[in-house]
């Protein structure tokens, strides 16, 4: 509901098809994945004719900006607090397992492949090689991925899965730089869902960082992701603003330089906002629509 509300009221100026598909997590999804095979044809089929490519136009904006209601708690540690507050800083991250937005399936993303392990309970999964953290904190490994879960997992975590993490999982071995073993204690149907990007949970980060300072507070700068957008700025109760990574993302190039989420709680706030192009895109009630529509 929530996607489809957002779809509805993307004003005509904008070109927002890279943020279509992900609703609150914004664009940790929005790109098409490279790791699906292709089934081969078992004939030759005439060749068919191709279509000329469509220019994709630029851009009418540098900054593209979602007014939404506040989080309930601003934050730089994104082990420490679980969905819906968690969603500030979504889009700095990614998760080993995404969701395909159209089918809401399961797709790799920073895991490329994994599987039950024997004992019928523990999951083994193979991570992508050669991403890259933001800055200068080095190649996504295995150790971030027991760093993450380790800080999600801690009696102080407000993570919304903690307590499940804590339930279901013995420990995370590391196998090598690019394999790891959730040794589980129980099968849980659930376990799987808050792992993947559905979750918004393991929204995997840095443990050079995190061991270079600690947690960081709200005058630090997030610890590093691997999504392609990098935290840029923020002002509190106001919004909290990323820039377009300075380099080549392994999975999507983001068309617009930057993203701002701008905090306005009131929903006549945030449609006034939306009419006078103030923001780009919101979520408002669903008797203000046509309004936003015709408006747009």
């Amino acid at each position: 509901m929530v996607i489809n509300t957002l779809i509805r009221i993307i004003t005509k100026r904008l070109l927002l098809l890279p943020l279509l598909a992900i609703g609150l997590a914004l664009l940790v999804a929005c790109s098409s994945d490279d790791d699906q095979p292709t089934a081969a044809p078992t004939t030759a089929a005439a060749a068919a004719p191709t279509a000329a490519p469509t220019e994709v136009p630029e851009p009418k904006v540098k900054r593209v900006i979602f007014g939404m209601v506040a989080p309930s708690e601003e934050y730089n540690t994104p082990g420490k607090a679980g969905p819906p507050a968690n969603t500030q800083l979504a889009v700095m991250y990614e998760f080993l397992v995404g969701m395909d937005p159209v089918t809401g399936g399961y797709i790799p993303q920073l895991a490329t492949d994994w599987n039950v392990e024997p004992d019928g309970v523990s999951l083994r999964f193979k991570l992508r090689e050669g991403v890259r953290f933001h800055g200068d904190w080095g190649e996504f490994t295995a150790k971030d991925v027991q760093h993450t879960m380790q800080d999600i997992m801690a009696e102080d975590s407000k993570a919304g899965q903690s307590s499940l993490f804590r339930r279901d999982v013995e420990r995370v071995e590391i196998i090598n730089d690019h394999e790891v073993v959730f040794h589980n204690n129980i099968a849980d149907a659930d376990l799987m869902p808050a792992i993947a990007q559905l979750g918004i949970s393991l929204l995997l980060q840095s443990k050079a960082h995190f061991d270079s300072g600690g947690l960081p507070t709200l005058a630090d700068p997030p610890l590093a992701g691997t999504g392609p957008y990098q935290f840029l700025d923020r002002e509190q109760t106001r919004f909290i603003r990323f820039e377009k990574v300075p380099y080549d993302h392994w999975r999507m190039t983001p068309d617009f330089q930057e993203l701002e989420l701008r905090w306005l709680n009131e929903a006549s706030t945030r449609l006034a906002s939306l009419l006078t192009d103030e923001i780009h895109l919101s979520i408002i009630p669903e008797d203000s629509l046509p309004q936003a529509v015709s408006t747009g």
